[in-house]
């Protein structure tokens, strides 16, 4: 072994000697290390340095190579590097401290499975205490690349080892193995020597390189070959930015693509650029594309391929470079040739936007089709015409809003912010927009934009019975609280109901934190403003029964308000029109509102076109604790010389009745009667023409707004009157003035309005009149006959205490809530289901799934299961926040994630505290967990404290492995081992995961093959419920061009989903007859972008909505799914199949189980490119055979037969079956 002090005694030695020697170095240290580990291991040698201590405070080999570009450049190994740093690195400050570090990476080449939340520099000192050397630990990919000599920061990133293994085979030197780490050493240590690529995008070109080094300042080995200038590239230039050839140059430098008609007009864009010199090579001529575009780019022709893509993207570029000039030349240059351009318009858009230019943008927005971003252009237009007032126009954008805005957070709460703005535009200068529109039209305004405020909603279907119930009163009017809001509370509660009262002016807020306390609430004739929308809303979607109670036709804009000569002058024009304004918001209340209570049978008819479920409810006004005490304190009834006969009016209508009939009915009593009547009235009235009000026996009081004051005048009476007009509106209003009277055993002279003739018997208990002869007749009567006056009296009061008592009315609200939701024989099961996310975010293919289980569940056992959904809401800006929603007939309840969390987090206390919360208030007696990316193993802790059963289904690997899809992000395969007596300590997520699984009183798999897989791993008790297909996506067939093939990959250009052996395959051999569609998600959207790879045509379509998936379809002869990690199930190719498409299905996982090999696809294994590019090739030879459907098409299972399958489960474990083991 070599000795600290040896070494020590030769290193100062070799300083001293050439000191002496005058020179600069101490000494050649490389030569003394290089000698050195010839005779002793390199951990050996820097273990015995005097300074080696230092190295376990935190030193990572690849983090000094990273930040110390010129020591990389020099040393040959990882141990020299240490040895540098030793000796140099510290004396110069250098810096050697790891700052990031890949868990993944350190799990796969050193077998660690360490905490993904260490930090860096604890991750480095765990390698150590495992025992890896200090040369070896290396904490990323792009370590192992620097510590291989080459440049790994951009090798980790463009290095496709499926490609390469492909590229390799093809220049003869075929890959010993296909794992990533065989092929990164392949490539180190025999690609580079044999000229071969990393990737086909990365060939290098060595006029281009040579031409690329020079611009990067650095320097090309003089005369070298291929091999040595891809060597010089891996480990030098690409560290320079001195790119292989011309489009990867550009690509990494701007992240534009250029496509080959820019590239062959270069020399042209040169010749156009007054500022560009000549003879500027083709690396200062693209610089000077990306700084200075313009006049050049006017050579490009927008019309060739590719070209306005690329001026698009530029664009874009430069306008988030800060040079909007720039930015709308190139848009400008799109939009010349391609005026319906939507990307173009909508980019020009936004520069607009940002330098104020109004109507220049709202112009460039309308151009966009109102779906092509999902409605975030329209929204932005309509929230600009709002800023100009315009608000017609906006309305009519947000006319056309895509649904899909509904599943993006940002975007929900913008078209709620700009319906808020319209109201609030028009309720605040009200009076301004009566004089300069038609009534009408504010209404229609006032209307719409209410409705764009409140969010599309459902109500869930509940079943537990009502017992607690809240009313919001409208407390404007005292009277309209008193009978429709006091009284219920008192019929409530003498019914055996909890009832709370809540006043609109106060309580919004706090009714609104107290939803979960009530099954009901009625709202009592309270107007639409913003809060009450949401309070409305929020309690129907929370599964509260809302009702909505009226008592007179303040919704119906063809009824209400009446004529304006009915008020008799009381009120102008003006106030005329402002009244009708707030009709919407009435009726806009009513409409969100499940049922209806009305007061008489014209409102129950009226209402029942306006509420959701068309029901309402008869509930006439009627007698109150208030009533009961007015009764106890009336006077004694004495005798008087006259007869008083009473009218009261407490409000500003009717007054044209009482002019035109009453009053001239009353003169007349008066005169035919003197000394035998008085004459009370009691309200504003405008002047008498047929009374005298200086008569004595006339007598005008003031409105009287206290209750029991007022019943003591109507006790004083002996003959009451009431009167109205006939209309539809008058017909609306109830029986309260013969009511009141008749407590009191007053008769009552009535007009025959529709809820009178239905109530009252006419001469027994009351008298109908019509007219002033028909009036003064009736009073005449009762005046006139003490018997008659007696009679009427006292029927009619029998009939109010027995049919308008608080027990008679408590009644009917109970047979209401019954008829709402009647009594079951059994109370339902309460199910929960849980999923990362719920329609309408449909993420991912396991959230359609759920919600296929969930609408066949209801459809079939709806009376069985009462279900909750608890997701998470991706976008939301609160951690934590709970909202409530309701879809499908269910209740789903979101949470927000916490910021930046990971879909493989383990735990999260404070999520499973809010989870906790949320068992409170559902209270279920089962619990369906799916996917729980984000909610975290944590709400399955708070299960097993509370000894809640729940049933678990695997969609994915997150239970099993570190890795969401099993594999690793280099395609490796991954699982736990969960046997008894593996090798080995779990490390802590599976440790969670396994206490997880093991406390499930199921465990389900949605196809065998990934039962088998979890079985493998150790859990044994797995079962399979199968996966089923629901409805079809609509085919929109396109014919293809004659003799061609067209394949598609619609899954995303991602490694699990088989996109590297894709291409992999395809650059491994030339084909004639094919046509590759490829889904890319990183387009974006509206954007399309074609290639050549090796010969095949590639065209890239961004993202596709889940709702145009058939469009996809309709353009693809075969489906590709070459996933490389085991799919659960695999939707997309059973929906192929359904669809007459030939398939090419990987052999992993469950992706193919319904493909016949060779009669409806093929199934390949993906464990490199051969089986793809053979079957490939089978497709070019007979092209004619694959553009026609396949004749065998399966019969597949459907998503009804899993929700059968479920029910069975949930049965078994509702039936009480204990808990297993794993």
């Amino acid at each position: 072994m070599i000795g600290q002090d040896a070494s020590r005694t030769l290193r100062r030695l070799g300083g001293r000697m050439a000191r002496l020697m005058g020179q600069d170095s101490p000494f050649d240290w490389q030569a003394w290390y290089r000698q050195a580990t010839r005779k002793w291991p390199p951990a050996e040698v820097l273990g015995r340095h005097e300074k080696a201590g230092i190295l376990a405070e935190g030193f990572s080999v690849g983090a000094y190579l990273e930040k110390n570009p010129d020591v990389a450049d020099v040393v040959a190994s990882p141990g020299e590097a240490v040895f540098h740093y030793l000796e140099f690195g510290l004396a110069e400050d250098r810096d050697g401290a790891p700052e990031d570090w890949d868990a993944g990476f350190v799990r796969r080449w050193h077998g660690l499975d360490l905490p993904p939340d260490l930090t860096a520099k604890t991750a480095a000192s765990r390698l150590a205490m495992a025992g890896v050397t200090i040369d070896a630990a290396v904490l990323s990919e792009a370590h192992l690349w620097l510590a291989r000599g080459l440049h790994g920061p951009v090798l980790a990133k463009i290095f496709e080892h499926e490609i390469y293994a492909a590229l390799a085979e093809a220049a003869g030197h075929a890959l010993p193995a296909q794992d990533r780490f065989s092929a990164i050493a392949h490539f180190c240590d025999i690609g580079l020597a044999a000229g071969i690529p990393p990737h086909p995008d990365h060939r290098l070109e060595p006029d281009f390189y040579r031409a690329a080094c020079a611009f990067a300042g650095i320097a090309a080995p003089e005369g070298a070959d291929l091999r040595t200038l891809l060597r010089h590239w891996a480990r030098i230039g690409l560290r320079a930015g001195a790119h292989a050839n011309p489009q990867t140059w550009f690509k990494m430098r701007t992240d534009v693509t250029l496509p080959p008609a820019v590239l062959d007009r270069l020399g042209a864009f040169r010749d156009a650029s007054a500022d560009l010199s000549a003879d500027a090579n083709l690396p200062a001529t693209l610089a000077h594309l990306d700084a200075v575009p313009l006049p050049g780019t006017s050579v490009f022709d927008a019309g060739e391929p590719g070209v306005q893509a690329f001026l698009l993207d530029l664009a874009r570029r430069k306008r988030n470079g800060g040079d909007p000039g720039a930015a709308e030349w190139l848009l400008m240059r799109v939009l010349d040739r391609a005026p319906d351009n939507p990307r173009a318009s909508l980019d020009l858009a936004d520069i607009a936007y940002r330098q104020n230019r109004i109507g220049t943008e709202i112009q460039l927005r309308r151009a966009v089709p109102a779906d092509f971003d999902i409605g975030a252009n329209a929204i932005t237009l309509a929230e600009r015409l709002v800023a100009q007032d315009r608000l017609q126009e906006a309305m009519d954008v947000c006319d056309n809003l895509p649904a899909e805005i509904f599943g993006d957070v940002a975007l929900r709460q913008r078209r709620r912010n700009l319906g808020a703005a319209v109201f609030g535009a028009l309720w605040g200068k009200l009076g301004d927009h009566i004089e300069t529109r038609l009534v009408c039209d504010v209404q229609s305004l006032l209307a719409r934009a209410l409705a764009l405020y409140t969010p599309p909603f459902e109500a869930p279907r509940r079943s537990a019975p009502i017992r607690r119930v809240a009313v919001l009163a409208n407390d404007d009017l005292y009277q309209c609280k008193l009978y429709r809001a006091d009284q219920k509370i008192d019929q409530l509660r003498a019914a055996g109901f909890e009832a709370d009262l809540f006043l609109h002016s106060l309580d919004l807020d706090r009714l609104r934190q107290r939803l979960d306390v009530y099954d009901a609430v009625i709202f009592m004739r309270v107007p639409a403003f913003l809060p009450i929308i949401d309070l409305i809303t929020d309690a129907a979607q929370q599964g509260l029964e809302t009702f909505y109670d009226c008592d007179d036709l303040i919704f119906d804009p063809a009824l209400f308000p009446p004529p304006l000569s009915t008020y008799a002058g009381q009120i102008t024009a003006k106030d005329h029109a402002a009244i009708a304004c707030g009709v919407p918001l009435f009726r806009h209340a009513m409409a969100l509102c499940a049922h209806g209570i009305a007061s008489t049978p014209t409102m129950q008819d009226a209402m029942a076109g306006v509420v959701r479920s068309g029901k309402v409810f008869l509930h006439p006004n009627a007698l109150g604790l208030p009533h009961l005490r007015a009764l106890e304190n009336a006077p004694t009834r004495k005798d008087r010389e006259k007869l008083v006969i009473y009218y009261g009016s407490g409000t500003k209508a009717h007054k044209a009745e009482f002019a035109e009939v009453l009053e001239p009915a009353l003169a007349e009593v008066l005169a035919k009667r003197p000394g035998k009547v008085e004459i009370r009235i009691i309200g504003d009235f405008p002047e008498f023409r047929h009374l005298d009000p200086a008569h004595p026996d006339v007598h005008l009081v003031p409105p009287i707004w206290d209750f029991e004051a007022f019943c003591a005048e109507v006790a004083e009476a002996d003959i009451n009157l009431s009167i109205l007009f006939p209309s539809p509106i008058t017909d609306a209003k109830s029986e309260i003035k013969w009511m009141e009277a008749a407590m009191f055993g007053v008769p009552s002279v009535i007009s025959p309005t529709a809820t009178h003739r239905a109530v009252i018997e006419d001469g027994v208990t009351g008298l109908l009149a019509e007219g002033k002869d028909g009036f003064s007749a009736a009073i005449l009567r009762l005046v006139d006959d003490a018997g008659l006056r007696a009679r009427i009296g006292t029927a009619a009061r029998d009939v109010v205490m027995r049919d308008y008592s608080i027990a008679a009315m408590g009644t009917r609200l109970s047979g209401m809530f019954d008829a709402v939701r009647p009594p079951l024989p059994a109370p339902k099961a309460r199910l929960l289901i849980v999923n990362v996310f719920y329609p309408p975010q449909d993420i991912g293919g396991a959230t359609r799934v759920v919600q296929d289980n969930i609408t066949d569940l209801m459809r079939l056992y709806g009376e069985s299961y009462e279900i909750d959904v608890i997701a998470t809401l991706d976008g939301g800006t609160t951690p934590y926040e709970v909202a409530c929603a309701a879809r499908d007939g269910v209740r789903v309840w979101t949470v927000t994630a916490r910021t930046a969390i990971s879909n493989m987090d383990i735990s999260d206390h404070k999520m499973g505290d809010v989870f906790d919360r949320l068992l409170d208030r559902v209270r279920p007696d089962l619990v369906h967990l799916h996917c729980i990316q984000r909610l975290t193993g944590s709400i399955v802790d708070r299960l097993r404290r509370r000894s809640l059963p729940y049933v678990v289904t695997l969609h994915d690997g997150w239970w099993v492995s570190p890795n969401q899809f099993v594999v690793a992000s280099d395609g490796a395969p991954e699982t736990y081992d969960f046997r008894s007596g593996a090798r080995g300590s779990l490390p802590d997520r599976a440790k969670i995961t396994q206490r997880s699984l093991k406390g499930a009183a199921a465990i389900l798999a949605v196809s065998e093959s990934f039962a088998e897989l979890h079985r493998a791993a150790g859990i044994e008790r797995v079962d399979t419920v199968e996966n089923g297909v629901s409805a079809l996506p609509e085919l929109h067939r396109v014919p293809g061009p004659p003799g061609r093939v067209r394949i598609g990959l619609i899954g995303g250009a991602s490694r699990h989903k088989g996109y590297s052996v894709l291409r992999a395959a395809i650059e491994a051999r030339r084909f004639r007859n094919l046509d590759l569609l490829l889904v890319d998600h990183a387009l974006p959207r509206g954007q399309t972008r074609q290639e050549v790879w090796n010969g095949t045509p590639v065209n890239l379509l961004p993202r596709v909505p889940l709702h145009a998936v058939g469009e996809v379809y309709g353009r693809i002869d075969v489906l590709l799914a070459p996933s490389v990690w085991p799919e659960s199930y695999g939707l997309v190719t059973r929906e192929a199949l359904a669809l007459g498409l030939w398939v090419i299905a990987s052999d992993r996982g469950a992706i193919g189980q319904d493909v016949t090999h060779g009669e409806n696809g093929f199934v390949v294994d993906v464990s490199d490119h051969h089986g793809i590019a053979d079957c490939l090739a089978i497709l070019d030879a007979e092209p004619e055979r694959f553009r026609t459907p396949p004749a065998h098409r399966p019969a597949l299972r459907g998503s009804e037969a899993q929700a059968r399958a479920l029910q069975d489960v949930y049965q078994r474990v509702l039936g009480g079956v204990s808990e297993q083991e794993i």
